[in-house]
């Protein structure tokens, strides 16, 4: 089974609002393969919408929260492979906008183009880390069927970020603890091909379906399998572009911690489930130009957690989470001002322990 990517992932989603008259698809088999050339330079921006909802808490309404991450990625093709097509890509990330509201954590709002005229931005622990992604850079090396060969320069971008974390606590730290499993090489790689890699190994006609699979990491918890079906809808052409539009549909499991993985300990108490989660989406592939249009993918996962409390009574916890997550091709935004130097005041988060 081949191998793509789904959920929290900073370069993956989207679908674009089509809004001239589609000629229908013919009946024929179409080719989906990425095409670069050096000195190329593409733009994305990555939005990503989280919402939940948790309730049973002993003594508390229930919480709701939710965090709105908007990310702008620039691309540039520093080389191609002649013999396999495999392209150099320098991705930088070139403009970020953040509103936050966890429980737990102050409300903040953050935008890379007037980064002080956010409302509590400095003292959020998640937002003063992601605002240090800004202007920082990797590098991928990918093939035409969207398979990333690697990733360079993941350690030095989650350094950077790190060191400008401000604000902590335990509910704080455990979200930065899943961000770390994520923000690795292999992590980012996952990232990439859940949007790269939507398309099909071969030449397919419209109704033609295939499958991919993925595990990612999730704090603390374990790991949760996505399963997903992608079928192919047929090729539309809109202002003049070809576009390959490709649905998906997919389910969510959560896998249990192997021994010797870290574990919460707290979570670990309450035993999480997360039953009928699942999920869809839609991709939109230029043919022509041999680059993805957009995709999107909308998650939801309802988790259940239960224990014993120091009363003997049993606790049952539930949160629903949702995620949208949205990729689009968009012109290149204005330069983000310049990074300005900490203050004296600020101190630093207290930074998850790395893994051992």
């Amino acid at each position: 089974m081949r191998r793509s990517a789904f959920g929290p992932a900073y370069l993956v989603g989207g679908v674009l609002a089509v809004a001239a008259m589609a000629q229908p698809a013919a009946a024929q088999e179409t080719v989906m393969k990425y095409k670069w050339t050096k000195g190329q330079v593409v733009h994305y921006r990555v939005t990503k919408e989280t919402k939940m909802k948790m309730s049973g808490i002993p003594g508390s309404d229930d919480m709701e929260g939710g965090q709105l991450q908007v990310l702008t990625e620039r691309l540039e093709v520093t080389g191609v492979d002649a013999s396999d097509g495999a392209a150099t890509v320098q991705a930088t990330f070139v403009a970020l906008k953040m509103d936050s509201n966890q429980p737990g954590m102050p409300k903040a709002s953050y935008d890379s183009a007037n980064p002080d005229a956010g409302a509590a931005g400095p003292s959020n622990p998640i937002v003063s880390l992601m605002s240090g992604m800004v202007g920082e850079s990797v590098t991928f090396v990918i093939l035409p069927d969207g398979t990333v060969r690697k990733v360079d320069g993941v350690d030095k971008v989650w350094d950077t970020m790190s060191k400008g974390m401000k604000g902590g606590g335990p509910q704080a730290s455990m979200i930065v603890q899943g961000m770390k499993e994520n923000f690795t090489e292999e992590g980012m790689k996952r990232q990439l091909e859940q949007g790269f890699k939507a398309i099909p190994e071969k030449a397919v006609k419209p109704g033609e379906t295939w499958a991919t699979s993925t595990t990612q990491p999730l704090s603390m918890m374990g790991k949760m399998s996505v399963n997903g079906t992608n079928t192919f809808k047929g090729v539309e052409t809109v202002d003049g572009k070809k576009l390959a539009r490709i649905g998906l549909v997919m389910t969510m499991d959560l896998l249990p911690p192997k021994e010797g993985d870290p574990v919460n300990p707290m979570l670990a108490m309450m035993k999480p489930t997360m039953k009928d989660a699942k999920g869809d989406g839609a991709s939109l592939f230029d043919v022509g130009l041999g680059q993805l249009q957009s995709t999107t993918m909308t998650m939801t996962m309802p988790v259940e957690m239960s224990m014993t409390g120091p009363d003997g009574k049993s606790m049952n916890l539930k949160q629903n989470i949702t995620n949208k997550v949205t990729v689009e091709r968009v012109d290149a935004p204005p330069p983000a001002p310049a990074k300005s130097e900490p203050k004296k005041d600020d101190k630093p988060a207290e930074k998850p322990a790395d893994k051992k």
